[in-house]
């Protein structure tokens, strides 16, 4: 059996305001400012959203923190890769391999491992100038 009762529009305002909460919490949907608003008292609400403000600000200083910590890593690998590849360079230069290769009966890597290896690191080195890139553009929209 099923029970009716006369509300006025605004006790049927509240009761909507809470069904769309719960269906909210249920879907995990993110609640809104008025969501807290309404289920708060004035001071907690105020509360609650200073503190969210000052952990936007922290989440804001940390990912800002962690680019320039990507950026400089990835500026030592560019910087390490390069070497690599100016070494590999000369012994192909001079023809003399101080890398040395199992697979081979002279135990010396061929000239074409080490060019394959040049190709690979050229690209590693592309590709972490493009991140560099696209975090420094990140860095720059956010400021």
């Amino acid at each position: 059996m099923r029970e009716s009762f006369k509300v006025n529009e605004a006790e049927y305002k509240i009761v909507q305001q809470l069904q769309r909460i719960r269906n909210k919490l249920n879907n995990k949907e993110k609640l809104t400012d008025d969501d807290y608003n309404f289920l708060l008292p004035k001071e907690d609400a105020i509360a609650l959203k200073n503190s969210k403000l000052r952990e936007d600000k922290l989440n804001m200083e940390n990912l800002e923190y962690s680019r320039k910590v990507t950026l400089r890593r990835n500026e030592c690998q560019i910087k390490q890769l390069q070497r690599e590849i100016e070494f590999k360079q000369e012994q192909i230069k001079n023809k003399l391999s101080l890398e040395t290769h199992d697979g081979f009966t002279e135990k010396v890597k061929p000239s074409f491992f080490l060019q394959n290896e040049i190709d690979q690191l050229s690209i590693k080195i592309e590709e972490l100038e493009e991140q560099n890139k696209n975090i420094r553009e990140e860095m720059g929209n956010v400021h």
